[in-house]
């Protein structure tokens, strides 16, 4: 008997099992949403901590338990007991139910990437006023006579004349400037003398440099020693690296047989240029038809098809170079000096912001154009996000502020064109954020600072209207700094005035840029070139009668351009504009006139209103639960 006693002592106690971990738990037998959930476990020799989420609490509860060998109990605060097994990688058992059986439960790992919500996020999105009220703008007559003082009219053509003639091409004359320069700036018409004179800047630029900015440059602008501009020029290279001997010749019968290329035995290259970057953008505007078309030219000619195809793959690739090249421009100190500057370290200085630059974002618009798309601040986003549930909370310490506003344009709730709110004073449209973002080209509620720009437009001469669109996110952050955000009704998001804004953006982007244009004159020709069109065209147009009030305003300031900024900030927001001619300092300089009337122009508004949204979500898509439409209760804040 002692002797059994003995050997029994030697016989180990069973191994307590090792439960630390995320664990997905089930009560199979009930099919509600509400009995699935998440069991966390710390372990520490038999004593079990941790939290237990199912679907019917609104947020994890903290709980205790034992396990003694594969045997364990636990039981979260104010719930039920639950006991069974572990058995490999599986738990499984009973719910404790007094006076009955309770239902099974089972276990299985969760790892700990794995994104999983027992209640699924809920979000609440406050309604949100925007745009101008008025639909006409109110520019002071003072302020216009000052600008007519100076003999703007004239000077913007000799100014575009200056630039052109320091750049060492032609400037275009006449109707040129309408059918022409649009062209030429996307190097498809008059392509010689463009790529020419952006060779000779680069070949300058990269002259300056050493070190890792050498080899950037080079990586970009000179691969294998040959040069390359623009878009086009990458996409070429990159298609032959699929087909070595292709060249854009290879393309002329296909596109020649669906109608692309004017008839003829030979085709000019910056047209076959042409008829390629319009496939390109019809690609981007309507993939059926795109398709359709190399349909057509597969049918027609099958080896020219082919040719077009690993061209489209080389523009395709070179969207990608586009933004690098950009980006190059505006971080890449190239500017010589002690210590050299970049493009970006004179936009921050200037505005006295420490911000980086930028998103460049290569968008087919199909011509020359570049875009702002306003970021939601901070401050705006926590006024009008509301988190909820706890999983809500969750959820976006996962994904980011970023990650909601890309979710928040994905909710379906449309209400077509017709759709208004009529109130005390105004009518406006009902609209939602995946709307507005698709009708505005300045999009909303976006995730980041992003300037969308057309890669068909040649880097050098786009450089100008990057800067120019940094101008407008810059100010749009200001103005949003200064909206007044409360709890009441919707938040009101102020619209601008444009000639405010669009004059600030062109005069600010001219003399943040000077010293870079007087090394490298192409990079003001198209800038100025935009000015001298905009205005043979229409002298009322915001960016040419625009620069010519904040041209004025400067000069009465005398060049004072940190008051010129703060005074036209204030001014951006209608009926902002009186601020300008109240200033004691701009009256002095204006006396002789004060007395001259105000002047009136139309300028359509698109006053909108986004209802309150309520949503859930799921695998990054949304669900909406509630929309709930809430009237402004004293109409638009007025500084």
């Amino acid at each position: 008997m002692r002797a059994a006693l003995m050997l029994g002592a030697l016989v180990p106690a069973p191994a307590t099992a090792q439960l630390a971990g995320r664990w997905i738990v089930t009560i199979p037998s009930f099919s509600s949403a509400g009995y699935r959930g998440e069991l966390r476990l710390r372990q520490s020799g038999t004593t079990l901590t941790g939290t237990l989420w199912l679907g019917n609490a609104d947020q994890p509860l903290p709980l205790t338990g034992t396990i003694r060998g594969d045997s364990i109990a636990f039981a979260a605060a104010s719930g039920p007991q639950f006991t069974g097994r572990a058995a490999g990688d599986a738990l499984s058992g009973r719910v404790t139910v007094p006076g009955q059986e309770g239902p099974e439960w089972v276990a299985t790992p969760l790892p700990e990437n794995t994104e999983y919500y027992p209640v699924l996020p809920r979000f609440t999105v406050r309604g949100i006023v925007t745009g101008r009220r008025d639909t006409l703008i109110r520019l002071p007559g003072p302020w216009l006579a000052a600008a007519a003082a100076l003999g703007n009219g004239d000077s913007l053509a000799a100014a575009y004349l200056r630039a052109a003639a320091a750049a060492g091409i032609p400037a275009l004359q006449g109707d040129a400037l309408a059918s022409v320069a649009p062209l030429r700036a996307l190097g498809v018409a008059r392509r010689e003398e463009m790529r020419a004179a952006a060779v000779r800047t680069l070949e300058s630029i990269r002259g300056g440099l050493a070190g890792a900015s050498a080899a950037r440059f080079d990586r970009l602008f000179r691969p294998r020693g040959q040069w390359q501009v623009d878009l086009h020029d990458v996409a070429l290279a990159r298609a032959r690296g699929a087909s070595p001997a292709l060249t854009l010749d290879a393309a002329a019968p296909a596109l020649r047989a669906v109608g692309w290329l004017p008839p003829g035995d030979s085709a000019a290259e910056a047209t076959i240029d042409l008829a390629l970057y319009r496939i390109f953008t019809l690609k981007t505007s309507d993939s059926t038809a795109a398709q359709a078309l190399a349909q057509r030219m597969a049918a027609a000619d099958p080896a020219s098809a082919r040719a077009v195809a690993f061209l489209m793959g080389g523009y395709d690739s070179a969207t990608l170079w586009y933004a690098d090249a950009l980006r190059f421009f505006l971080d890449e100190p190239w500017l010589p000096g002690r210590p050299a500057r970049s493009i970006g370290d004179a936009v921050r200085a200037a505005w006295h912001d420490s911000a980086a630059t930028p998103a460049i974002e290569a968008r087919a618009f199909g011509y020359a154009q570049a875009v702002p798309r306003f970021g939601v601040p901070d401050r705006l986003f926590d006024n009008i996000v509301h988190a909820d549930n706890w999983a809500a909370g969750e959820w976006l310490r996962r994904h980011g502020r970023g990650g909601f506003l890309e979710v928040l344009h994905r909710v379906a709730v449309e209400f077509g064109p017709a759709a208004t709110l009529e109130v005390p004073g105004e009518t406006m449209r009902l609209a939602s954020p995946r709307g507005l973002t698709g009708q505005d080209g300045n999009g909303f509620l976006e995730a980041r600072d992003v300037i969308a720009i057309d890669p068909g437009y040649m880097p050098l001469l786009a450089v100008g209207a990057v800067v120019h669109e940094w101008q407008h996110l810059l100010l749009q952050r200001r103005v949003l700094a200064a909206v007044p955000l409360d709890g009441e009704g919707p938040a009101v998001l102020p619209g601008v005035d444009p000639f405010v804004v669009e004059g600030l953006a062109e005069w600010r982007a001219e003399e943040i840029l000077a010293p870079f244009v007087a090394r490298e004159p192409l990079l003001g020709v198209a800038e100025a070139e935009k000015r001298a069109r905009l205005a043979r065209a229409r002298r009322d147009d915001q960016h040419v009668l625009g620069y010519e009030l904040v041209r004025a305003l400067s000069r009465a300031l005398a060049g004072n351009d940190t008051a010129v900024v703060s005074l036209l900030t204030r001014a951006a927001v209608p009926p902002g504009a009186a601020i300008v001619v109240a200033d004691p300092r701009v009256r002095h300089a204006w006396n002789g006139f004060l007395e001259v009337p105000d002047r009136t122009i139309q300028a359509p508004s698109r006053r909108a209103l986004v209802p309150e949204l309520t949503f859930t979500i799921e695998d990054d898509f949304p669900d909406l639960v509630r929309t709930r439409v809430v009237t402004p209760q004293s109409g638009p804040r007025r500084r």
